[in-house]
């Protein structure tokens, strides 16, 4: 099996730590049977934390590193990355800004220089930058798990070796969450980002 490199890339503020949170907590919700893990190496698991977090775990047999701080001059990344070599982790879920010492950090893991087959998820941060101060927790929370999902799912393909990643699928199902926000709360409070009003 190939490495995995799952990076959530986006602008500042834009929800990449807590997508990338998301999907280890759903996994925990809904698979721990098949969830061990190996090293927390620095934050909670517990969900309401707010603070980032670097695990190392198994899922279905595979060695995985999830670090959500994607900040440049950050504390934690830089430091998560080389862990997951160091154990040898098979796949890699991470965020990242667009530009600077985050996405050039993640590069060197890249084919032909590294080991790691990258793949971007970003959907979720256009979805959420959209929504994040105008709208009802519930879309927050569909967001969320929608992205998670999405997540979970290319991994288990790439491990049942069926190597497939639908964005154009995920990027509809993002814009009909925010159709359905819109139609919940007026038009320009969603797309202003306003404090919320009922409609």
């Amino acid at each position: 099996m190939q490495n995995l490199l799952i990076y959530n890339k986006g602008y500042n503020g834009t929800g990449k730590s807590k997508a990338i949170k998301a999907v280890f907590f759903r996994l925990i919700a809904e698979h721990s049977e098949q969830i061990e893990i190996k090293r927390l190496l620095h934050g909670s698991l517990n969900l309401s934390d707010n603070e980032d977090l670097g695990v190392i775990f198994s899922y279905r047999g595979i060695l995985v590193g999830l670090e959500s701080e994607g900040d440049p001059n950050g504390k934690y990344m830089q430091l998560s990355l080389k862990e997951f070599q160091k154990e040898l982790c098979t796949i890699i879920i991470c965020a990242c800004r667009t530009k600077g010492d985050t996405i050039n950090a993640l590069k060197k893991l890249w084919l032909p220089e590294g080991d790691f087959v990258p793949v971007a998820c970003p959907h979720f941060v256009l979805s959420l930058k959209y929504v994040q101060n105008a709208c009802p927790d519930e879309i927050y929370r569909r967001l969320s798990e929608s992205y998670a999902d999405e997540v979970i799912h290319l991994i288990d393909m790439w491990i049942d070796g069926v190597c497939q990643y639908d964005a154009k699928a995920h990027k509809e199902e993002m814009r009909n969450i925010k159709q359905e926000c819109s139609s919940m709360y007026k038009p320009s409070i969603c797309n202003n980002g306003r404090k919320r009003e009922n409609s």
